[in-house]
């Protein structure tokens, strides 16, 4: 979680940052799916002060945890 959540910072640098791009990005909405929600949550609980002004939205899409449902579904010498 702790890497996506530096992937999703660098994102998000890139699109408020970029001196380039015609239009300015006023706000950003975010959306996780399945295991993306809990990426976006740990996001928003640990989200940069600079970027609050920004994170508007955030859409939750079928949350569930991959991570954790595969032991469930599967033995332990079919996931390794």
């Amino acid at each position: 979680l702790d890497r996506d959540s530096t992937d999703l910072s660098l994102l998000f640098t890139y699109l408020l940052g970029d001196e380039k791009r015609s239009e300015k990005v006023k706000d950003i909405k975010l959306l996780g799916h399945s295991t993306g929600c809990q990426i976006a949550v740990h996001y928003c609980l640990n989200l940069p002060a600079q970027f609050k002004p920004y994170l508007q939205t955030v859409i939750l899409q079928a949350p569930v945890s991959d991570r954790d449902a595969l032991p469930l579904e599967l033995s332990e010498a079919e996931i390794n």
